[in-house]
């Protein structure tokens, strides 16, 4: 009898730790468990069904949460090397050498055939015959099997079971898809450049508005608007609304949780946002893996493109002959004036790799969006008077994130997608109403 305590006993606490439990229902009095060894890619799910090597996610440090899990992700994106290693695991992109798996031409991965919002289109299908399978992560929440369309295939995420009421019934946006965008779309970033514009007007008219991280507009109408259709959160602002710190948008906007690709940031952010006061009746979705990928390698190969221009015509003023200054933006030539020359063998000079959560935005946007708006992404500088953000007095991170080179990036975007950059100094007509200035 005490053998068969503890064989019940010892059965228990095997399945507990390998969260993986089948149950199968037959003789009512029968209930048998049946445990499987969790796979080992558990924590780095969702290989592409095809092969192509992921990309590294945009998943970033919080003190709050687990760093380590930080870089693990259902989409496979992201891993870290594993205990002892001194390498990167094998399939995983590198920024810093020959720009691996990056594309030679960014322009046609501006949108492309992907899921946009994970949906319940792609949702694995329940098996109907006599056994029912209970899978539970290593939170102990139970989740499901979904594909979500990538631009090579498919990956597939185990999302929690508890997000299931709130994702849509089919996707929205991508190339080939068939539901009606916006025609008109602003997207407002949160510089402090926005004080003082009076661009709020001109902001709310557009068909869509898109906000960044939860930014305020009470205060501040006159600058950047009351409208607000789609708010894109990282983790942090998604925690601020579970704790109560930040009030839900009246009238409400759909929350879009980017950061999704994240097992850890899922059960440990997200599902706090799903218990949180309020949240009833509100628009809750989760962004792609895919979005956050594609916009990563458009980023990361239109970075390496700036830096072999300037390495390009800083070599050229190191020979002492004369160029042709306008086959460079003006931004390459001054940050190339600012370098000086280089000559054969120099080590390229290269710019923070660290995306702004800006570009995540932006790809959204091109998804969903005819046309694109951008209000508030003038480069922050450490210049006294210079404010961060429009809404507080938080200091920048220009060792961080590289502002000026975004800035270039998102006017290379604008040649190949219709989108204007609004600004103090650049006065221009937006999309939504052309007017003078």
């Amino acid at each position: 009898m005490s053998f068969l305590v503890f064989l019940m006993v010892f059965l228990s606490i095997r399945v507990l730790l390998l969260g993986k439990v089948q149950i199968v229902l037959g003789d009512p009095s029968e209930v048998t468990l049946q445990s499987s060894p969790v796979e080992l890619r558990n924590e780095q799910d969702g290989a592409p069904e095809d092969g192509t090597p992921p990309l590294p996610s945009l998943a970033e440090e919080a003190p709050s949460l687990n760093v380590d899990e930080m870089f693990s992700s259902d989409s496979g994106e992201g891993t870290r090397p594993a205990a002892g290693k001194g390498r990167r695991s094998k399939g995983h992109a590198s920024e810093s050498k020959d720009g691996d798996h990056l594309p030679k031409d960014w322009r046609k991965y501006l949108r492309p055939d992907i899921d946009v919002i994970m949906n319940k289109d792609e949702l694995t299908k329940i098996d109907s015959s006599g056994e029912v399978e209970f899978k539970a992560n290593k939170y102990g929440q139970p989740y499901v099997d979904l594909k979500v369309r990538t631009h090579g295939g498919f990956r597939r995420v185990q999302l929690e079971r508890a997000f299931l009421p709130f994702l849509p019934e089919s996707d929205w946006g991508g190339d080939n898809k068939t539901e009606a965008r916006y025609k008109t779309c602003a997207l407002v970033g949160n510089s402090g450049t926005n004080i003082g514009t009076g661009q709020g007007e001109d902001i709310d008219r557009h068909d869509a508005v898109i906000r960044i991280n939860y930014a305020p507009t009470k205060r501040f109408e006159y600058d950047v608007g009351n409208k607000t259709t789609f708010d894109i959160a990282n983790k942090e602002n998604c925690l601020k609304l579970a704790k109560g710190d930040h009030k839900w948008r009246r009238p409400p906007s759909t929350l879009i949780m980017w950061e999704a690709h994240s097992r850890v940031i899922r059960n440990q952010v997200y599902l706090k946002v799903l218990k949180s006061r309020g949240v009833q009746g509100k628009k809750l979705w989760l962004l792609s893996p895919a979005v956050v990928t594609v916009s990563r390698m458009v980023w990361l190969t239109i970075k390496k493109d700036i830096e072999e221009d300037i390495h390009g015509l800083r070599l050229k003023m190191s020979e002492d002959v004369g160029f042709d200054r306008t086959l460079y933006t003006p931004f390459v030539f001054r940050k190339s004036m600012k370098l000086g020359p280089a000559k054969p063998g120099d080590e390229m000079f290269s710019f923070h790799s660290k995306p702004m959560s800006g570009i995540v935005s932006l790809f959204f946007a091109i998804q969903v969006c005819d046309s694109v708006d951008l209000y508030g992404f003038d480069p922050f500088t450490n210049e006294a008077k210079s404010r961060y953000h429009y809404f507080d007095d938080r200091a920048g991170m220009v060792n961080v994130h590289s502002f000026d080179m975004a800035l270039e990036i998102f006017r290379r975007i604008s040649k190949a997608f219709p989108m204007r950059i609004h600004s103090r100094a650049n006065k221009i007509n937006s999309f939504a109403q052309p007017k003078t200035y």
